[in-house]
């Protein structure tokens, strides 16, 4: 009779609360990503100049202008990356009926070999992919398109009429996008230079949280989160600039076009943890096809990627980046993947030091030591990694 009376536990109860919690929260944070990604960015952004802003203030300069200095000096290194991207887009922009050649060509050259092969006629290709004809231009329907031009010249006036409104929209749209990443990017950094100039207080603000007997460990929790970020960060950055180096000295020798901005790009998703790799040598493949399709260019852009990832993995990133996010592969799959769904590009960058930064606070509070023990690498040795990391200490001998 008693088992009968018994109530059950109260997670029983509370579960679907934290399901129901958990969900709102999350559609909260996708709603509020204009005001909430600026904000976040600032702060990791933030976490990189602090060093150099302590630095400033040890030699004498005034809190308010070494907050302006680190400010500017992000600033400038933004600008000069927006406008190398800017120069190399143009390039290809201007050389676009030379890439769309070379492209067609390539596709050509493909579905030859494919008809070759298999006996499938290039228009049987296209059907089997549902793929119109009209999307991928010929000789003949270049001409069939240059006969129509003609024959429709006489009403080209209202033609151009009726057409212009739909330019104009279009122009309108990509004036407003414009501003608006203007608009975020400078509001971003306003939010760094007030986080360092404000950061005492903000420190204060948030140990005024927890009470007076928790002060030793909530200090032990902000200086272990801010550590990490800082040297996770400032580690990537380092990484990103030598990847950078390599990918556009590779991608220079194998003959890719604009190798400089394909580079940058590949290097900056490396920053996305497995995704972003793949990612970044989809898109140098493809700058391969559009570069003329030659083997030469896939197997270049290859070796450039494989040498560029042996690198990486066993020579710069245990020495430049180490083990500064004590997270799980599992997790770090999780929690990127999340943050793509949840903040798209920017979600996937950021997770991995908020949830790093998660993984101290959850290790230095008991309710939550579960939750870090997830987090974290805690128990997942295996023979594999115990050979990899035997690799790694090899390799770092070799380079003392």
């Amino acid at each position: 009779m008693e088992s009968k009376n018994k109530l059950p536990h109260p997670l029983f109860y509370l579960f679907p609360l934290y399901v129901i919690g958990l969900y709102f929260f999350i559609v909260g944070i996708v709603n509020a990503y204009v005001f909430l990604a600026p904000i976040a960015i600032a702060a990791l952004v933030t976490m990189i100049l602090l060093p150099i802003a302590r630095k400033l203030e040890i030699w004498g300069v005034n809190r308010l202008l070494a907050a302006f200095l680190s400010t500017f000096l992000a600033l400038s290194m933004y600008l000069a990356m927006f406008v190398l991207i800017s120069l190399q887009a143009n390039n290809i922009y201007e050389n676009w009926d030379t890439v769309k050649g070379r492209l067609h060509s390539t596709i050509g050259k493909i579905q030859g070999s494919i008809e070759g092969i298999s006996g499938v006629s290039p228009d049987e290709q296209l059907e089997i992919l549902n793929i119109p004809p009209s999307a991928v231009p010929s000789d003949s329907t270049k001409a069939d398109k240059e006969k129509k031009r003609k024959e429709t010249a006489s009403s080209g006036e209202k033609d151009n009429k009726a057409e212009a409104p739909e330019k104009n929209k279009g122009v309108k749209t990509a004036i407003a996008n414009f501003f608006d990443f203007v608009g975020y990017s400078l509001l971003t950094f306003i939010y760094i230079f007030f986080f360092l100039f404000y950061r005492r207080k903000i420190r204060l603000s948030i140990i005024r949280f927890f009470p007076k007997s928790e002060g030793t460990k909530t200090t032990k929790i902000l200086n272990g989160s801010l550590t990490i970020a800082q040297q996770y960060l400032i580690g990537r950055l380092i990484l990103i600039f030598f990847l950078w180096i390599i990918y556009s000295v590779g991608m220079t020798i194998t003959g890719i076009d604009s190798p400089i901005l394909i580079s940058l790009i590949a290097a900056v998703l490396s920053m996305i943890p497995y995704v972003g790799t793949v990612i970044g040598y989809v898109i140098a493949m493809m700058m391969a096809v559009v570069s003329g399709g030659e083997t030469g260019l896939f197997i270049g852009v290859s070796i450039t990627y494989g040498l560029a990832q042996f690198v990486e993995s066993y020579i710069l990133e245990p020495f430049v980046v180490g083990d500064k996010v004590d997270l799980n592969p599992l997790v770090t799959i999780i929690v990127v993947v999340l943050g793509g769904l949840v903040w798209g590009v920017v979600g996937m960058i950021i997770s991995i030091p908020f949830f790093g930064m998660l993984k101290i606070i959850a290790d230095q509070i008991e309710v939550l030591k579960p939750l870090g023990y997830f987090l974290g690498q805690e128990d997942m040795g295996s023979k594999d990694d115990d050979f990899l990391g035997s690799l790694a200490k090899k390799l770092k001998g070799l380079f003392k």
